[in-house]
Parts: structure tokens; C-alpha cells; sequence
């Protein structure tokens, strides 16, 4: 089988998608499958897939905007856009392409349907609903293209099923990533101050500052004791959040620390990773959290809930709350401290449900069921 994914690399390259892809590939030809990628620019991505043996193509026609309207309608530009990447695709003779970003796919499920090639797009970020106030995934179909769907959460998965679109198109495969074993620990061993990890971009969607003014809560609670904030991302709100750290004080205990690739491997997994979003579909840095052991509080978004489906396994919050937030790392640390957090049953967890090896063949999976209910309707067409 061969598949060719499309994907639109960001300027850094440090997207949950990019990480998302590099890791699906490679799992999918360590299991046989022919790959490809088309990306828009070089990156980590491109240069990772390089070094697999990975055929690697830089598309200058995907480009960063998005279609609107009826593609039919489209100016010729655009249109120009579709043809190349349908003479792209027939030149590498997929039996199936895999879209991974909005860019990519409104011009390529287009390209690909006058191709007749089977396409799938994995929706990683949800968007806003359009100017006729219709979720884009609903749109796109009712525009003619003919596509199905991956959703990496179970709440999109249903939300999206609710809105209209056709069951019979539509998945949930859950995200998966590396298993990393537990770090062994002494026992009898108390944890008195573990550090707090705060791992994703600088950004509003990921309301790092709900992080730090949950440390300042903590400080009237611990004292001398209270637990250290380690922000490893960049971001067009750095210079806010630095701020609030200096309007607080807390200069000593959160500490600004950069992006840094694979932190998570880094980190001691007695540290708490602390993600505070408004927002995400299947957090990519809680998985990695919970392959080591390491406690999680993360707010109750996307696919989190299935992350973490009791406290067992760390605590969810509701979004926006900064006494949600410094609640539960307060009875995270409670319950470590009191030996009631065991690091295997989240490291389980992970192995059971959220490995690439789960994802890949969970994947795989929706590619044979896509070909055979496509094949089927390409057949009847030609004998019409």
C-alpha cells in the first residue's frame, strides 16, 4: 500500500502536527507500507522522513490560506494550485493521500477527487465555523469534496458525527507516541517539592499565564516550599507572561527556559507537567507525559478526558481557572507525597491505548476500510 501524506510544516518547526507525522510514518514503513511526503517548506520533518529514506518533495503550491467558496468557483490561481498537485499526486501513483492541515487539504481533496484518488484528512485542530456559520469539515463536503475524516478525539469524533457528517466517513484514532519505561523510585523516598513543567507555545491558546498565576496561589500555600514553574516554549505572549511573573514577584520561582526539542525525555518524571489550554484535540505532551510516569493536571479539553479518565491517573480541570489549576497541583502533590500516586497505572495506560504502534494500525485499519468502500463505488461508476 502505498500512501503519500500532505503536510503543511510551520516556519519553526515545532508543531504537535509535525511531531504527529514524523511519528506515523515511521511507524507505518517499519509495518511494510510505502510512504511518501509532501511538505511546503524544509524542517525538522522533511529532514526526519530524509533520513528513514522517506521520499520527500517540497510543493511550493501548498500554500498557507485557505479556500473559500465553492471550488468550482475558484480564480484561476487557485485552480492552478489544484491541477498541480493533481499532475503531482498521478506522478507518484498513491493508492491513498493523507491530508494533515487545512492548507493542505482544501486544495488537495480537490486535486485528488479529480484524480479519483482515495483521500483521508486527520482534523488535529478545530476551526472556528465559517461565515455561513457551518462547521469546515460540513462545508467542504457540501461543497463536493469527497474525503473522510480522522478525528483524534472522541468529543470531536461526536461533535462532528452530531453536525451532519456522514457516519460512514468518519473515525476516531486517538493519537499515539514513543513508550518511554518509568523511572524507577526509591521507596520511602518522600517527594516534598517537585517541579511544575510547562511544555507548548507561548500563545493564547495555551494560557501559560493561568500557569504562572496558579504559582503565585501556591506560594501563600507552601511558602519556601512552594514548587518551581519551568516554561520550555516561545511565543508572541513571552513578554506578557513575563510581566505577570515580575507584577508577582516570582522571579524565583518561574523560570522562562526556551524551546527545547523532547524536553519531556529530559525532565525528572517526578516533576508535574502542567498543561493549562483552552483548547486542543489530542495533546500530544500529555501522552508523553503519561509513557513516563509523570503526574499530569491538565484542563479538560479534546481528547484528555480519555488521557485521564480518573484521578488515578492525574487531574483534570475545567479551563480559564487559576484556583482549579493550583487545586489540583496542590492534591497532585498530596497524593505523591502520600504514596498514592503510582506511576505505572499511567504508564499502563499509555501502553494499552496510545502507542504509535496502536496508532499505526488503528490507522491502517481506516486506510482498507476507506479502499474497499471506495473501490466499490469507482466500480460501480465505470460499469455505469
Amino acid at each position: 500500500m502505498h500512501i503519500v501524506h500532505v503536510v503543511n510544516i510551520t516556519e519553526k518547526g515545532e508543531s504537535g502536527i509535525d511531531k504527529h507525522v514524523s511519528l506515523i510514518v515511521a511507524e507505518q514503513k517499519k509495518n511494510g507500507l510505502t510512504v511518501s511526503l509532501l511538505v511546503n517548506r524544509e524542517g525538522e520533518l522533511a529532514e526526519a522522513c530524509r533520513k528513514q529514506s522517506m521520499p520527500v518533495e517540497i510543493v511550493d503550491s501548498l500554500r498557507m490560506f485557505d479556500l473559500s467558496g465553492d471550488p468550482r468557483l475558484a480564480p484561476p490561481s487557485i485552480k492552478n494550485v489544484t491541477h498541480s498537485l493533481l499532475t503531482k499526486f498521478q506522478s507518484l501513483n498513491p493508492d491513498l493521500v493523507h491530508f494533515h492541515t487545512h492548507p493542505a487539504a482544501t486544495h488537495g481533496i480537490p486535486a485528488a477527487n479529480l484524480g479519483r484518488i482515495p483521500c483521508i484528512f486527520t482534523n488535529h485542530a478545530n476551526k472556528a465555523p465559517g461565515t455561513r456559520g457551518i462547521n469546515p469539515m460540513i462545508q467542504w463536503r457540501q461543497m463536493g469534496m469527497d474525503f473522510s475524516l480522522i478525528c483524534v478525539s472522541a468529543s470531536d469524533f461526536e461533535f462532528i458525527k452530531s453536525s451532519g457528517f456522514p457516519e460512514e466517513d468518519i473515525y476516531y484514532v486517538p493519537l499515539g507516541t514513543k513508550s518511554m519505561a518509568p523511572e524507577p523510585r526509591e521507596e520511602g523516598l518522600p517527594v516534598n517539592r517537585p517541579n511544575l513543567i510547562f511544555v507548548g507555545g507561548l500563545s493564547i491558546r495555551k494560557r501559560a499565564d493561568i500557569a504562572i498565576l496558579a504559582v503565585a496561589g501556591l506560594r501563600r500555600r507552601y511558602g519556601d516550599d512552594c514548587p518551581v514553574l519551568n516554561i520550555y516554549g516561545e511565543g508572541y505572549e513571552q513578554e506578557y507572561c513575563a510581566e505577570l511573573v515580575s507584577l508577582f514577584e516570582l522571579e524565583d520561582l518561574v523560570r522562562f527556559r526556551g524551546f527545547q526539542p523532547n524536553i519531556l525525555e529530559e525532565c525528572p518524571a517526578t516533576d508535574i507537567l502542567v498543561m493549562s489550554s483552552v483548547t486542543e484535540t489530542g495533546p500530544l505532551v500529555v501522552l508523553e507525559a503519561m509513557s513516563r510516569g509523570m503526574p499530569v493536571v491538565a484542563t479538560d479539553v479534546g481528547n484528555v478526558a480519555a488521557m485521564i479518565p480518573d484521578p488515578r491517573y492525574g487531574r483534570r480541570i475545567r479551563p480559564q481557572s487559576v484556583i482549579a489549576l493550583a487545586d489540583a497541583i496542590d492534591s497532585l502533590i498530596s497524593d505523591i507525597n502520600d504514596g498514592r500516586f503510582d506511576p505505572n497505572l499511567p504508564a499502563e495506560r499509555h501502553r494499552l491505548l496510545f502507542t504509535t504502534e496502536k496508532m499505526a494500525q488503528r490507522t491502517e485499519t481506516v486506510y482498507r476500510s476507506v479502499l474497499a468502500k471506495k473501490s466499490s463505488k469507482f466500480a460501480t461508476r465505470a460499469i455505469r
